[in-house]
């Protein structure tokens, strides 16, 4: 899709694209400001919210040489480093899914997911951007 100056192409949820005045904010965290302790997110609908931040256990954690930090429900852990530490490793998902590792080291099945942005070509000075 190729759009006129003064606006940039923007992908929906259902594969297709328009183009939109380059006035408007593409990422709705842009005009947000949360208070102390939390930052903003899109969240899947599209919405700018404020989250609390989250600590990493292993941050603060030294492991000794050989080892490395993992988390895990009880927070953080040593294991050696040939351990294979993914919790993808031994995890099967079904049809349609995979495996992935969230910021707290859970291993979950997510869909997958096609981005639409993928077969868009945008001029130049302009990206792509999913909206809901």
């Amino acid at each position: 899709m190729t759009c006129p100056n003064g606006t940039h192409c923007v992908a929906n949820m259902w594969g297709g694209a328009s183009c939109v005045n380059n006035s408007i904010p593409t990422n709705p965290c842009d005009n947000m400001t949360c208070p102390n302790g939390t930052h903003c997110e899109t969240d899947s609908w599209g919405w700018a919210r404020c989250v609390n931040n989250t600590v990493d256990p292993c941050n603060n954690m030294t492991c000794p040489n050989g080892t490395h930090c993992v988390v895990n429900m009880r927070g953080a852990s040593c294991v050696n480093n040939t351990i294979p530490t993914s919790p993808c490793n031994n995890m099967t998902c079904p049809n349609g899914t995979h495996c992935e590792t969230d910021s707290w080291g859970w291993a979950r099945c997510v869909n997958n997911t096609v981005n639409p942005c993928n077969n868009m070509t945008c001029p130049n000075g302009t990206h792509c951007v999913v909206n809901m």
